[in-house]
């Protein structure tokens, strides 16, 4: 007889002394037996956390300045940014590191960070971040030395997404959803950090409401569209490894150690022969 029945995973429940990082733990269900045969499809329902990360941090903190003889790299100290605090800090840094003298700045016209220099400039990327305060701030790597920088389209979040993975769930599992189409991928749900609404006020520059939305916050989300599992008959399974991801996909920042408000939990929809 084929059962619907639901498993909520919970990071606090984890081996915190083997997984310390809530981003990255193997557990075993509460719910369910789940090494008892029958398991059939299982599909990602829900997702919630306090999502309480630094939109400046140390995967996005650090930028390189070049005056053509020496790289100066700056680092921003982590925090939750403004554009226009982010600006602010960022002259701070330069003109620490580099000289006095320098103007960093978000104009609220052009609605694009700006730099003006007594000496020229350029940006290079920064080796050690996949995407680093350069591309956060929309500054442009390798251009002709400038006294004048005028960035491009700027982005202060340090992820728009969330990705929840299971390997062991997907190993040799085919899926079907709007992104995979058939292939194998270990996804098992894109958690959004922000409503379609909270994105075209971020698009529009509106940065009242990115202050809001780049405060600690609860994070709720439902698919839509949900994806499915499949399983063999026989299927298996005594535990399930969870990794979460951000957009750059790397294991989601984790600033506060054993903080336990950095907790998360999902659930997933079970269909089943028996359990």
């Amino acid at each position: 007889m084929e059962t619907q029945s639901y498993m909520i995973i919970r990071s606090e429940d984890r081996d915190k002394v083997n997984y310390p990082s809530p981003a990255r733990f193997t557990i075993t269900p509460k719910e369910h037996a789940f090494a008892n045969n029958g398991i059939k499809s299982i599909e990602g329902e829900s997702f919630q956390m306090l999502y309480m990360i630094p939109n400046i941090n140390a995967r996005n903190n650090v930028m390189v300045f070049d005056d053509g003889a020496t790289s100066y790299p700056i680092t921003v100290p982590e925090g939750y940014y403004t554009y226009v605090d982010l600006g602010e800090e960022i002259q701070t840094q330069i003109n620490a590191v580099i000289g006095v003298g320098h103007v960093f700045k978000w104009d609220p016209v052009l609605l694009k960070f700006t730099l003006q220099a007594p000496a020229a400039l350029k940006v290079t990327k920064f080796p050690g971040l996949k995407r680093d305060l350069a591309a956060v701030v929309g500054f442009a790597y390798d251009q002709p030395l400038s006294v004048s920088i005028i960035g491009g389209f700027a982005d202060i979040n340090y992820t728009r997404d969330i990705y929840v993975t299971t390997n062991r769930l997907h190993r040799n599992k085919r899926t079907q959803d709007q992104a995979s189409e058939g292939v194998i991928t270990d996804v098992l749900m894109i958690v959004p950090l922000f409503t379609e609404a909270d994105y075209w006020d971020i698009f529009n520059r509106k940065t009242t409401a990115y202050d809001t939305l780049l405060k600690p916050r609860n994070l709720f989300h439902m698919p839509t569209l949900r994806k499915e599992v499949n399983f063999n008959p026989d299927e298996s399974i005594s535990n399930i490894d969870i990794l979460l991801l951000d957009d750059q996909g790397e294991e989601l920042y984790n600033p506060y150690s054993e903080n336990p408000d950095f907790s998360y939990q999902f659930r997933l929809t079970v269909m089943a022969n028996h359990l």
